[in-house]
């Protein structure tokens, strides 16, 4: 995720709130990804104590309200980006 602000620094453009809506964006599209994956590893993850989103969400409906919400965010803010720095 912070290539996004790398990429952005790169670029030469000083660092304003487009990059860090972007590297937002981009938190919300990791933890949609990381929960659904992490669902696999539940049993494995209680048994080593380790505390993830997937353990804390659970499975079924809660699981898919919280994806929804998690890639809701993530296109809003990809969307309010593009049109801050003028792509859309």
């Amino acid at each position: 995720n912070l290539g996004a602000l790398m990429g952005w620094a790169a670029t030469g453009m000083p660092i304003d709130t487009t990059p860090l809506l972007l590297y937002a964006a981009c938190f919300f599209w990791t933890l949609g990804y990381d929960t659904i994956y992490a669902v696999q590893d539940m049993d494995d993850d209680a048994g080593a104590g380790i505390k993830s989103s997937a353990r804390r969400v659970g499975t079924g409906p809660r699981l898919r309200i919280f994806t929804l919400a998690c890639y809701s965010a993530m296109l809003g803010l990809f969307s309010y980006a593009a049109a801050r720095a003028g792509l859309a």
